[in-house]
């Protein structure tokens, strides 16, 4: 699969990448930050976080991977870009995934997590980013990607998207989100709401633009 991705994205053409001035200054320290994605953008955003974040700024990202077969893929194929995995998830195996993720905060590493995998539901954001960010003190960036050409896997619970050649893709970060260390339940799912809002108005904001 990452032979596939590395041959078809050299006919990918890079419409837009958009970082705010705060998550660049992040950027080029080498990290300091937890990536938040959607579970269906993971495979395209791939080919950018090599020669983007890892090739010129050092940033080493690692995925958490759940201990599905979805989980297996998605290690096998980061590791060919030259990424590690975390294995675990916001299910089965979320409390070693949890610590995976801030063992790997704590030593540089920017952890990834898809915010609504390991099975959804679509666009659904979970509490596992929000805890980690605030037990870790570092900042949330959201990053997201879509092309003005694609196919989607519409049978596929992710509703994958795969740019078809040729096609213009756009990247948007977001600005670096800031979560308080001592919160209650509410706090949490508070923050949750939030960052489900955040993410929602910038994945509309894209489609809009990767369409004009």
């Amino acid at each position: 699969m990452s032979l596939i991705l590395r041959f078809w994205f050299l006919f990918i053409r890079t419409k837009k990448v958009s970082i705010p001035t705060a998550t660049m200054e992040y950027i080029q320290k080498g990290g300091g930050y937890i990536f938040a994605i959607w579970h269906s953008n993971m495979a395209s955003l791939v080919t950018h976080f090599g020669k983007f974040l890892l090739n010129k700024y050092k940033n080493h990202v690692s995925p958490l991977a759940s201990h599905s077969k979805d989980g297996e893929f998605i290690s096998m194929t980061v590791a060919r870009f030259g990424f590690q995995t975390i294995r675990g998830s916001s299910s089965k195996g979320g409390a070693a995934g949890a610590l995976g993720l801030l063992r790997a905060a704590k030593s540089g590493v920017v952890p990834l997590i898809t915010v609504d995998g390991p099975k959804g539901p679509l666009y659904g954001v979970k509490p596992g980013v929000i805890e980690v960010a605030s037990l870790s003190g570092l900042p949330i960036v959201i990053i997201l990607t879509s092309f003005d050409r694609y196919y989607e896997f519409s049978k596929a619970w992710d509703k994958h998207r795969f740019p078809k050649f040729a096609a213009r893709q756009t990247i948007v970060y977001s600005e670096p989100i800031f979560i308080a260390k001592k919160m209650s339940k509410e706090d949490v799912q508070s923050e949750v709401d939030n960052l489900q809002e955040k993410m929602n108005s910038m994945w509309q904001e894209l489609e809009k633009e990767v369409q004009s």
